[in-house]
């Protein structure tokens, strides 16, 4: 939840935060690598 805001009608707490890098596609270090996007575990049909 980046808002900030309560979605629910109870109160919560983050049980867990995390700070990500955050890349323009211009700036990724993948992307100007030339590593290609994968999705590890998933299964092609």
């Amino acid at each position: 939840n980046r808002s900030s805001r309560n979605p629910f009608e109870m109160p919560f707490e983050f049980l867990v935060e995390m700070n990500l890098a955050v890349y323009k596609p211009y700036e990724c270090p993948q992307c100007k690598s030339g590593i290609p996007l994968i999705k590890p575990g998933s299964r092609s049909s």
